[in-house]
């Protein structure tokens, strides 16, 4: 899907990037999981384009309850999409460089499982910014994510947080203990390496 837009587009990274518009029923009319609604809100923040989100979560299904003023949430800027957006809008990066590849992986391992992505350097210090946990790359710059509860994770090189107030605290990344959040059925991870960044998506 990317690279067709990028073979049809002059650049993509002019592109107005979203989920939902108000000639359709909003993404939670469609599905309410929060989880979900991150993954998809995490994707097209860190991808190419000029985001338009739904950091409200509204769930308006058609006219005019699909036009919802922004006025009726009070401007929540503690709600958890509000939150998300504005976490990863912090988030260091060159927009304009384009992903190197989007991967997608089918998991049958539950609802917790770890991936290893190789795309850092050997022993790079990388954080979560969505969790604020820590990790490092092994001598061939492989990082191990620990997956879980349907929650999308945000990888970042612990060196490009610097001057910024992205995770003043970090704890140690390990596999999650809790149970998943019911009807958590996705996950997206990405790790941004200087502008760059792979993508996975698991489906349980």
């Amino acid at each position: 899907m990317r690279n067709g837009a990028a073979t049809g587009c002059n650049d993509i990274a002019l592109l107005g990037s979203f989920i939902e518009n108000h000639d359709m029923p909003r993404f939670a009319n469609r599905n309410d999981n929060l989880a979900l609604a991150k993954n998809a809100m995490t994707y097209i923040l860190l991808n190419d384009g000029i985001p338009q989100g739904q950091e409200q979560h509204f769930d308006g299904g058609h006219t005019p309850f699909n036009r919802e003023p922004l006025w009726s949430s009070g401007y929540d800027k503690e709600a958890p999409l509000s939150v998300l957006t504005s976490t990863l809008n912090k988030v260091p990066q060159q927009r304009h460089q384009a992903l190197p590849g989007i991967h997608f992986d089918a998991s049958s391992n539950g609802n917790s499982y770890d991936v290893s992505i190789g795309c850092f350097q050997s022993n790079d210090q990388v954080v979560e910014v969505l969790g604020c946990q820590f990790n490092t790359a092994d001598a061939v710059g492989n990082v191990t994510m620990y997956m879980g509860q349907g929650e999308p994770k945000a990888y970042v090189p612990a060196a490009t947080l610097e001057g910024t107030s992205i995770c003043g605290e970090i704890t140690k990344d390990a596999p999650s203990n809790s149970a998943a959040a019911l009807g958590a059925t996705s996950e997206l991870l990405m790790a941004v390496v200087g502008g760059w960044a792979a993508v996975l998506v698991a489906m349980d």
